[in-house]
């Protein structure tokens, strides 16, 4: 996939990740993404990355990322299952085995787990949860950009991005 003037103008980057992808020699997704992984611009690959995934790889990056954080949430608050049953249910649905309904119920139960969580990271862990099932529910991007985002709060930037890396290319 390459970053040409349609998909920009399609997707409508910020004027300084504009001026970034103007730099570039490659324009390929993976050059771009890889570039900005140097750069150190997190939130632009994970940008640029799930606006260049369809939906069902949106679902399994967000299933992706939301798992590598969980733990922080269930070593806080192992009684709380709602994150974890999140990302079960967006799982299901990659299986077709839940609709967008249940999804959303589940979404919005993790969201409420990390709306009454005091600990930062336990937050940002549900959070990602939620957003890995917002992401079945939703049809746009910005559910698994979140539970990128929320994960990376846990220093699993490069990891994550990593993996959204092999999710672009299969």
């Amino acid at each position: 996939m390459m970053f040409n003037d349609k998909w920009v103008e399609e997707k409508k980057p910020c004027k300084e990740g504009l001026a970034f992808l103007n730099k570039q020699t490659d324009k390929s997704a993976v050059s771009v993404i890889n570039a900005l992984v140097v750069a150190k611009q997190y939130d632009w690959a994970d940008w640029a990355l799930t606006r260049s995934f369809t939906k069902r790889q949106n679902v399994m990056f967000a299933i992706y990322a939301a798992e590598q954080v969980i733990d922080i949430f269930e070593k806080e608050y192992a009684e709380d299952k709602r994150p974890r049953a999140s990302i079960e249910t967006a799982k299901r649905w990659l299986t077709g085995e839940a609709t967008e309904a249940e999804c959303r119920v589940a979404a919005d139960a993790a969201y409420y787990a990390a709306y009454a969580s005091a600990y930062a990271a336990s937050y940002a862990a549900s959070s990602a949860a939620s957003a890995a099932a917002y992401a079945a529910y939703a049809s746009y991007a910005y559910a698994s950009y979140a539970a990128a985002s929320a994960a990376a709060y846990a220093a699993m930037r490069e990891k994550i991005i990593a993996y959204g890396l092999i999710l672009l290319q299969a």
